[in-house]
């Protein structure tokens, strides 16, 4: 009985994938001015439509804005100027990390 329960569990655990969060799509419904996105090693200036995803850093500088969002998630961040965020570093329920 308690082996059928371990099996039973851990094929639980495998199907659902607890742990391991499936990563989040963003994209830029609106840039104004200066707004960098770094993935990787790699920065680029976001534009208008631009797909994001998790892991990637946002910055905008003085006087820029950007609208992102998440359709996934139902959700939508401003970013006005001289932020600085993080998109879904990872933490299971976490979809973006204010840095500044």
């Amino acid at each position: 009985m308690k082996r059928r329960f371990l099996a039973s569990l851990l094929a639980l655990v495998g199907v659902s994938g607890v742990g391991a969060q499936a990563p989040v799509e963003y994209r830029f419904d609106e840039v104004r001015r200066t707004v960098t996105v770094t993935h990787g090693e790699k920065e680029s200036r976001a534009a208008k439509g631009q797909q994001a995803e998790s892991g990637d850093k946002v910055e905008t500088g003085w006087f820029s804005y950007a609208l992102i969002g998440s359709d996934r998630h139902r959700a939508r961040f401003e970013l006005f100027s001289g932020t600085s965020v993080t998109l879904a570093a990872g933490t299971p329920g976490v979809i973006l990390t204010l840095e500044r």
